[in-house]
């Protein structure tokens, strides 16, 4: 199943191990933002890597890549907030999903092109 919606994403159970991708603009719609190719990991809830806090007091709100190798060792440090990307239950999938997206930008790009071309003065 492939995730993009906030819905989508927002109900997604903590502890979910997930492929994760991103391909974004900057806000000022030219250069990219973010680009994150397939990655593996887990959803985890607020406050997953204090021992005060369970999962289960906690809606998910954070993924977390495994490291490298891993299914269980987590890469801690390049844990991000669950909403800033878009997720995949398989690698296929997020290939698909990562594929879909920079195709989403070659398209916008083109209708841009298409639409300054309609700027040009006839002689």
């Amino acid at each position: 199943m492939i995730y993009r919606s906030y819905n989508e994403i927002r109900n997604i159970k903590s502890g979910t191990k997930l492929w994760a991708c991103a391909y974004e603009f900057d806000n000022n719609k030219i250069s990219m933002g973010l680009i994150s190719k397939p990655i593996y990991g887990m959803t985890r809830g607020y406050g997953w890597d204090y021992e005060e806090v369970t999962e289960e007091d906690s809606y998910s709100s954070f993924f977390v890549p495994f490291r490298i190798g891993s299914e269980t060792e987590f890469a801690k440090s390049k844990a991000f907030r669950i909403l800033s990307r878009v997720y995949a239950d398989t690698y296929e999938e997020c290939v698909e999903l990562f594929n879909s997206l920079v195709d989403e930008k070659v398209k916008w790009f083109s209708q841009r092109a298409d639409e300054t071309k309609k700027d040009f003065i006839s002689k």
